[in-house]
């Protein structure tokens, strides 16, 4: 009989060891692991373990200002939005075409950046507010040398940063399938592959393609803020004018600008003409694409985080450009050009959300009637129905999380079709086409009064969360759905966590398993992507002689409120699809009784991010009743003990869970037990759990359970 741990992956938000463990402070003890993250145990109970991942995100005080960074972290996003590839080894000229648009489109975006960083700090607040307007060789200079060494700062930090996150080697089985692939690939073939496959052993080794994007985005950064600099310096030493002089960064910003929104427009064309071409694929060769769809973005994903990644980057350096002028006496004007577009994306952009919200009305009194309307109904092994009644408040509340769980899917049509009227807006405005004058200027007073609000809104965020610790853990669930991806388009984006939490949690795995012990990962939300990624690496190594490199034998997985079918499959179909979770499936622990133990999925209907990972395989996904119907202590008799366990049962018609708590559902710990006796070598017959948790039904009824 082998010792069995369960190792527990939390989700969003970070939490704290003690509430992964389900215990106090004092009763958990760290067993592995340094710096911000790290793998704690119960003291008591030393199987149950948790890994702790969550100051990776939630908690440097200075993660408020991430914000500014969230344009070139939406923009790297877009990156990994391709739709699948046939054949992973020989990526489409479509494929590629994208690939260097978005790197184009990065370059263009580190542009933008620096000439209105030029606009603000040399043009307004060195010449205009610190020197009166002058323009004198000893200012140039001195704007020159600031340039130099604030460049070289952020060069020096993000250094820094890829080698304390983006340096983390993976481990040994992990290392030798890499080794493995580069020889039989050559190691350029094997680095570039595995951009393009979430289970290839070198996704996350990035070599040194990310330290050159950084040294070239640097450069370019200097060179845009240097070049009026040294323009009005030669101007200046020959004599010339004092309006001649003049630093000329908006220019540059509306050159910058035209280039940008040009490519954007193209890029909606290729991503386009992929996704078409994706289709007609799939229709001819569908055996290929078993499993695998397209991306649930309609239309033009890549195209749209893409878009609004440039239009918040506009916003947000015109706001602060206005808000200035209003404080410092200055010549010109702000940046208005793309006043309409903000003003006709704004319009749009509530027009989606008015129609989402009657829509999700709508859906909420069906889904109420629905609800009232249900019979109890016998469980499955022929006990009482439930005697109990839902009250109508309870039932109104859960009508009401089911509906905007059944929302939040379409949040991609909320975003697309305003970033795209964005987009044609832009191009018109820049390029001197306009609207009727009445309505281009009422259009634009909007768009004008969105950014300030905005750019307000922004400043006083940046104030108030920047000083409390608790808040900038709520901040954080943010950047964990943002941040899991590599940075691969752009080198500034927000540090990716996952190119360390994922290689740490492998070295976890393998340190148990080579001490001959059994593993059940046992993950929440964000925390089952983690998972999922760090078991999809070990799947080459699958099978082989080498029991080194055999990991997943030994593990089963239960997952729990997991986004994976919610938005990774949707959004990023080329590397979260049903091929690789049903093969990783397939390879997990397995002794051959029935039903099988190698991965149960659970979620809630009212749960906005979980949901069923294979649709129609009951095997795996369980539903969970909320609010949760059992137990009801109520119907105890008096002389019955209520147990006391670190994870407490949730109490029965008293609230609804959503995304939380899962630890607490007594049919998902009563799994985790069974599975544990399993792997340990003492099998049972199938679980309680097994026998009492519904399967989807997807009715929207009340079903009640003994």
């Amino acid at each position: 009989m082998h010792d069995v741990v369960e190792l527990r992956v939390h989700g969003v938000g970070g939490g704290s060891p003690e509430s992964l463990l389900g215990v106090a402070s004092p009763e958990t003890v760290r067993v592995a692991g340094e710096g911000p993250t790290g793998f704690w145990a119960r003291r008591s109970q030393r199987r149950v373990e948790g890994y702790w991942w969550g100051r990776l995100t939630s908690a440097p005080v200075l993660q408020p200002l991430w914000i500014i960074l969230l344009p070139f972290t939406l923009l790297n996003l877009a990156g990994w939005m391709h739709q699948p590839l046939r054949d992973r080894t020989k990526p489409t000229s479509g494929w590629w075409a994208v690939r260097y648009l978005l790197w184009l489109l990065g370059y263009l975006l580190t542009g933008v950046y620096a000439a209105w960083t030029g606009v603000l700090v040399v043009d307004l607040v060195i010449v205009r507010w610190w020197l009166n307007g002058r323009v004198t060789s000893v200012a140039l200079a001195s704007a020159a040398a600031a340039a130099v060494l604030a460049v070289a700062v952020l060069y020096l930090i993000a250094r820094h940063v890829q080698g304390g996150y983006e340096g983390k080697r993976p481990p040994r089985p992990i290392a030798k399938s890499a080794e493995a692939n580069s020889v039989s690939k050559g190691a350029t073939g094997a680095r570039f592959a595995g951009e393009r496959d979430l289970a290839a052993p070198s996704f996350w080794k990035h070599g040194r393609g990310v330290g050159l994007l950084l040294v070239t985005h640097s450069l370019l950064a200097l060179a845009v803020i240097l070049g009026p600099i040294a323009r009005s310096g030669l101007r200046l030493a020959s004599g010339a004018p004092g309006s001649d002089t003049a630093l000329r960064y908006d220019v540059v910003v509306s050159w910058v600008l035209r280039a940008t929104v040009v490519t954007l427009v193209v890029l909606a064309v290729l991503t386009v003409i992929e996704r078409v071409a994706f289709d007609r694929d799939k229709r001819r060769s569908s055996a290929l694409y078993d499993g695998t769809e397209h991306s649930g973005f309609r239309w033009c994903g890549q195209a749209v985080a893409a878009t609004v990644a440039v239009a918040l980057a506009i916003g947000g350096l015109s706001g602060v450009e206005r808000l200035l002028r209003t404080r410092i006496a200055s010549d010109g004007s702000p940046y208005q050009d793309l006043d309409v577009a903000f003003g006709v994306a704004a319009i749009v952009f509530a027009a989606m959300v008015s129609w989402r919200l009657a829509e999700h009305w709508r859906v909420q009194r069906r889904i109420f009637a629905e609800l009232g309307g249900g019979t109890a109904q016998r469980a499955p092994n022929d006990e009482e129905p439930q005697r109990r009644q839902i009250s109508e408040p309870m039932r109104r509340r859960t009508a009401w999380a089911r509906s905007m769980s059944e929302a939040l899917r379409n949040i991609d049509l909320v975003l697309s079709i305003p970033a795209l009227f964005f987009l044609v807006a832009a191009v018109l405005a820049l390029f001197g086409f306009s609207l009727r004058p009445l309505w281009q200027e009422r259009i634009a007073a909007l768009g004008n009064t969105i950014i300030f609000m905005g750019m307000s809104t922004i400043l006083v965020f940046l104030w108030r969360e920047g000083r409390r610790t608790a808040r900038r853990r709520q901040v954080g669930i943010i950047w964990d759905v943002l941040t899991f991806w590599p940075r691969r388009i752009h080198p500034w984006a927000i540090r990716p966590y996952a190119e360390r939490a994922v290689p740490e949690l492998q070295e976890r795995l393998c340190s148990h398993i080579t001490r001959d012990r059994g593993l059940i990962l046992s993950a929440h939300s964000q925390g089952t992507v983690i998972a999922v990624a760090a078991l999809a690496q070990f799947m080459p190594a699958s099978g082989t002689d080498d029991p080194d490199r055999d990991v997943l034998r030994h593990i089963a997985l239960v997952t729990y409120g997991s986004p994976i079918a919610q938005l990774y499959e949707r959004f990023f179909p080329a590397y979260f699809h049903r091929t690789l979770t049903r093969g990783l499936g397939d390879r997990l622990f397995d002794d051959g009784i029935a039903p099988a133990a190698s991965w149960r999925n659970f979620y809630r209907e009212t749960d906005y991010i979980g949901k069923a990972l294979f649709a129609g395989d009951d095997a795996v996904d369980r539903v969970l009743d909320d609010p949760a119907l059992q137990p009801d202590i109520d119907d105890l008799a008096l002389a019955d003990v209520v147990a006391d366990s670190p994870d407490p049962v949730r109490e029965a018609f008293a609230m609804l869970a959503l995304h939380s708590d899962y630890n607490g559902e007594a049919q998902l710990r009563e799994w985790v037990e069974h599975v544990g006796r399993r792997i340990g070598g003492s099998p049972d017959e199938p679980s309680k759990a097994d026998r009492c948790t519904r399967v989807p039904d997807h009715r929207h009824t009340m079903a009640t359970t003994a």
